[in-house]
């Protein structure tokens, strides 16, 4: 069952790790996107992902 979705970061200088952004579960993939483009406006060169979160 889904839960939501999770923004993660998103590392490739050593191990391609992802990590997550903050504690806050998105119920849509939409809201959760939109976060990450609202974050790269103020940091461009970020690497962020959203993820599906599951029960």
């Amino acid at each position: 069952m889904l839960a939501g979705f999770v923004l993660l970061l998103t590392s490739c200088a050593t191990d391609c790790r992802t990590v997550p952004v903050s504690e806050t579960m998105f119920p849509t993939l939409t809201e959760c996107q939109q976060m990450a483009e609202r974050i790269r406006m103020v940091r461009p060169r970020v690497i962020l992902e959203c993820a599906e979160v599951r029960r």
